[in-house]
């Protein structure tokens, strides 16, 4: 079976009814058995006309759900193949098929009335489906055609005129295909060839423009583009023109950069020579010098001036600041006789300014590259302090040679790098014997500038007092301890009364000695808090204990045993000078003893007594006397008090004498007119002999 197609212009209109008239049953007999027989035809007819009208409405249904199935499916050749088996399995399915009760769905005194009510369904459905299906197939030609146009557009981009040629013939053939189909009419047709041809020919401009504009432009004048109108094709000759335009641009711009690349490969070139010439040594690269490629680059001159300079002057790179000056004077006032002299005043002055900047920037890895002597630092061994300290003490002597010699203003023994790994060292978290060890080889290595070398690296003041009381002799086991409470304070592992009442305390304890020295106090208050913290580790957090306080101050001042094991020997000691009538707090160096002080006051007192001045003048920092002011020198002396005289904030054995005057504490002054200072450790010294 196949779908009927419909003529244009034709309606399927509704799914086909099938009358079926009820057959006369004739008059009745009076006899009995043809009644009977009258009345079994009847109810068979009867049965024949009501199975006959539910199979046309059970048929008129199925026949119309197929034909919305098969509506459903796009590509009409399978919606056909679909129908035509459909319709015949649904045939079937009344021929053979029963009722639920077991009778047959259509009976064969109904076959042939069967027959005709499934031709007329058959014949009105599959025409309505037919008018579908063409529909479709007009469809499918049109969506063909557009997907070639689609691929013939892309491909004839960029083919030859050949494939091109081609391919818009094989575009044309399915145009003409769907005018004899009835799909578009021949003046559709004629605008698709043109519009083909037109989209061909845009795709291969727009191409061309971009990847080959100067051959687009050759073929728009030869006339190859004569499927596009003029306007685009101006237009699209501006684009190539603009494109020419930008390439040119560019490749200026490359070979511009190219020139400067190279440009640049020369110029580091004659660098390279210069730096090598400036070490000492000569470049194997000079004798390209001779060449073309060197002598046009503008840096030429300059390094000729550099290897002049070189070749008189061999240890340049080694001269001072002030030397390389004295040579700019010289160079200045030379005749010149050759080109590249003007540019050696120029070479003296860059060298000048770079050495300036390296020597400030890092004057230790500066020295080691231009060949000075700089002595080696062996690696950090916490196990043997003496050999780092050792090396530092030649790196500082070899600093200070580069300040006499007048290369820097301040010495510096560590380059950058080093002072940086040095600096990791001495952080808090680190272990305390290896900050303990450090500390060793920094006062070792600095003497009595440990301090200020200390903090240098860290900026820590606990880590730069302890390097400086070891120093001063401070026994390890006082440092050991500070360092530890330091690092326990640090992770919190250990809980102090505020900084706030510790400070209170100090300033309290030590009678108010060391306020004008902040940084001092600074350190001295950290170092004592650390201290304290780690001996004192079970002590109410809330209370500090003033007497343990007090002596963990007086152990970081540099407290040590006197002579009744008690401490009596640095750090701040009460002096006794009852039969003076008075006694006050003093602030001692490392190794002086309170009894020592005590007793060198009476001494003096008794000398001036007798006129004897020799011990007092030998002991003074000046070599004068203090002026006595006409008054009798042993009363001056008794109205006097020794105080430390600590600018920089650290022990020193400088001390100057105080009295009080109208309410007022002023200095007792020198012969020469400044304060009169003494070195008490001398006095002592020379009291005991």
């Amino acid at each position: 079976m196949t779908l009927t197609v419909p003529k244009a212009g034709s309606d399927a209109g509704r799914a086909a009814q099938v009358r079926v008239e009820a057959p006369q049953t004739g008059d009745i007999v009076a006899r009995f058995g043809e009644v009977a027989q009258q009345i079994g035809t009847a109810v068979e007819t009867d049965y024949l006309s009501r199975e006959a009208q539910r199979f046309q409405t059970d048929l008129t249904a199925d026949m119309n759900d197929l034909r919305l199935q098969v509506s459903q499916i796009g590509d009409p050749d399978a919606a056909d193949y679909a129908w035509q088996q459909g319709v015949e399995g649904l045939k079937n399915s009344y021929i053979t098929g029963q009722t639920d009760d077991g009778r047959p769905r259509v009976s064969k005194k109904n076959e042939e009335r069967f027959g005709l009510t499934f031709d007329e369904l058959n014949s009105r459905n599959t025409f309505s489906l037919g008018k579908q299906t063409l529909a479709a197939r007009q469809s499918q030609r049109e969506a063909d055609f557009i997907r070639y146009s689609q691929v013939a557009t892309q491909q004839g981009a960029v083919s030859d005129p050949e494939m091109r040629a081609t391919l818009l013939g094989q575009g044309y053939d399915k145009i003409d295909d769907l005018v004899a189909q009835g799909v578009i009419d021949a003046a559709e047709g004629e605008r698709r060839k043109i519009g083909l041809t037109e989209n061909v020919d845009n795709a291969r401009a727009i191409d061309m423009v971009s990847t080959n504009p100067e051959a687009f432009l050759a073929a728009s004048e030869s006339g190859d583009f004569g499927g596009l109108p003029a306007d685009i094709q101006a237009r699209y000759r501006v684009q190539a023109q603009g494109n020419i335009d930008r390439r040119e641009a560019a490749a200026q711009t490359e070979a511009e950069k190219a020139a400067k690349a190279q440009a640049k490969v020369v110029s580091d070139r004659l660098e390279s020579i210069r730096d090598v010439r400036a070490g000492g040594m000569k470049s194997v690269d000079e004798a390209w010098l001779a060449s073309d490629e060197a002598q046009s680059s503008p840096d030429y001159a300059e390094t000729m001036a550099a290897l002049s300079l070189s070749n008189d002057e061999p240890r340049l790179a080694q001269m001072t600041p002030a030397e390389i000056e004295a040579m700019i004077a010289g160079e200045e006032a030379r005749p010149v006789k050759h080109k590249y002299q003007t540019e050696r005043v120029k070479v003296l002055r860059d060298l000048k300014e770079t050495a300036q900047k390296a020597w400030e920037k890092d004057q230790v890895a500066y020295a080691q590259e231009v060949g000075l002597y700089v002595p080696d630092l062996p690696d950090f061994d916490p196990a043997d302090p003496a050999a780092f300290g050792n090396a530092l003490r030649d790196r500082q002597a070899a600093a200070q040679s580069r300040v006499e010699e007048g290369y820097v203003k301040r010495a510096d023994a560590l380059s950058e790098a080093e002072r940086t790994e040095i600096e990791t060292r001495a952080k808090s978290d680190q272990p305390v014997t290896e900050r303990l060890a450090l500390a060793k080889s920094l006062a070792i290595g600095f003497g009595g500038s440990a301090r200020t070398e200390a903090q240098r690296l860290n900026e820590d003041p606990v880590f730069g007092w302890v390097t400086s009381l070891v120093a001063k002799g401070l026994p390890d086991k006082t440092a050991r301890e500070i360092l530890a409470g330091q690092t326990k304070l640090d992770q919190k592992t250990v809980i102090t009364p505020s900084r706030g009442q510790a400070i209170e305390e100090f300033h309290t304890q030590t009678e108010n000695n060391f306020r004008d020295l902040p940084g001092m106090t600074e350190a001295v208050i950290g170092a004592a808090i650390a201290h304290y913290a780690e001996t004192n580790p079970t002590a109410d957090p809330a209370d500090m204990d003033g007497d343990a306080f007090q002596r963990s101050v007086n152990l970081v001042l540099g407290a040590t045993q006197g002579r009744n094991n008690d401490l009596t020997v640095g750090g701040i000691q009460r002096i006794d000078t009852s039969w003076l009538g008075k006694g006050y707090l003093l602030p001692l160096p490392p190794g002086v003893a309170a009894d020592d002080v005590e007793a060198v006051i009476g001494t003096v007192e008794a000398d001036l007594r007798n006129a004897d001045m020799k011990r007092l003048q030998a002991a003074s920092i000046a070599g004068d006397l203090p002026d006595f002011e006409g008054s009798d020198p042993a009363d001056i002396w008794q109205e006097t008090e020794l105080v430390p005289f600590w600018p920089e904030g650290d022990h020193s054995p400088v001390y100057v004498l105080q009295r009080t005057r109208n309410g007022r504490p002023t200095y007792l002054a020198g012969q020469n007119g400044s304060v009169f200072k003494l070195d008490l450790q001398k006095l002592i010294s020379g009291a005991s002999q």
